[in-house]
């Protein structure tokens, strides 16, 4: 196992076509330990569009820092990957890039295929002009100007799916993910190649209702206020989902009727319910087995994603030869 070496985003560039562990930027040198910070509870920045009939209604409207206003000119885009991250986790994007996404970015496998990391802002000025270095290198960043936290994940959802909307309206499909996730793309647009016709108007994953958690030591508490009914409408897991363009633009056009949630998977579930959209559960979509998953199970036993897999765990992975 590797350790981490330190090393300014500035040189990033010499070692842009290596793979994995020279070109991974270490913020816990650079910035402190704001990778294990704690997680923000703060509202919601947003704008209030509050009414008697839905007084927890929002609208999200947001200035972008940082675009790629030119990465779906080409209206033979097949597919667009959104991969959420955090400002500060510069290592995550830097494996993710050098992993699983490196045949994405040369383009030769997949020639039908965009992505770009989605971020939130961050109140460091060295964070800040990291980033602004980092995106003119990779030209794959799309920041807005909010406050990057759990609690908000809900409005960085809602942005993905207003600049998907915005600037890939010709796109077939979009598949959202986390940063923290192993993805096989080509098991994932075998998957379309079966379910595209389903998933035009639909979102496919680990899809599931389950009952609403109200216990307060739990991540995932729901006071009766933020939900006041027991089970959740049908939702595909954050971990991993894809959907048509529709989709996004149907979210786009309902988002402003439904109470404002936190979970953002369980928040896209309710604005499926409104448009008239469903939800379609997909075999090879894991987001539990991460962290006792065998490596060339991981890199061969057919899956589209899995779940809770950390940057050295994903280099191990790659580099395995099975």
């Amino acid at each position: 196992m590797l350790q981490p070496i330190k090393l300014n985003i500035k040189s990033l560039s010499a070692v842009a076509g290596g793979i994995v562990l020279v070109g991974l930027v270490v913020v816990y040198a650079l910035h402190g330990n704001a990778l294990g910070r704690p997680e923000h509870t703060k509202p919601p920045s947003t704008l209030a569009l509050k009414t008697k009939q839905c007084p927890r209604c929002f609208v999200v409207d947001h200035e972008v820092i940082l675009d790629i206003p030119d990465l779906c000119v080409d209206r033979g885009v097949t597919l667009v990957i959104v991969i959420h991250v955090s400002a500060d986790r510069f290592v995550s994007r830097e494996t993710v890039r050098n992993t699983w996404l490196s045949e994405v970015r040369n383009k030769e496998k997949f020639q039908n295929v965009r992505y770009f990391f989605l971020l939130g802002n961050t109140d460091s000025e060295s964070v800040r002009q990291d980033i602004q270095d980092e995106s003119r290198l990779y030209k794959d960043i799309v920041q807005y100007n909010f406050d990057d936290t759990y609690r908000n994940l809900t409005i960085k959802t809602v942005l993905a799916m207003q600049w998907l909307h915005s600037r890939c309206p010709y796109s077939k499909f979009f598949f959202k993910t986390d940063d923290d996730v192993w993805v096989n793309v080509t098991n994932l647009l075998a998957v379309l190649q079966i379910h595209g016709d389903k998933l035009e108007r639909a979102l496919g994953g680990v899809c599931r209702s389950v009952t609403v958690v109200r216990k307060t030591s739990s991540k995932w508490h729901a006071t009766f206020e933020e939900f006041p009914k027991d089970v959740y409408d049908p939702y595909c897991s954050g971990t991993g989902y894809v959907g048509g363009i529709a989709v996004a633009k149907g979210v786009v056009n309902v988002y402003t009727q439904v109470p404002y949630f936190y979970l953002e998977d369980v928040f896209m579930g309710m604005c499926l319910k409104l448009i008239g959209y469903g939800t379609k559960y997909l075999q090879h979509f894991d987001n539990t087995r991460g962290p006792e998953i065998d490596e060339c199970d991981a890199k061969l036993g057919g899956y589209v994603t899995i779940h809770k897999i950390t940057s050295h765990r994903m280099i191990d992975i790659y580099r395995r030869i099975c």
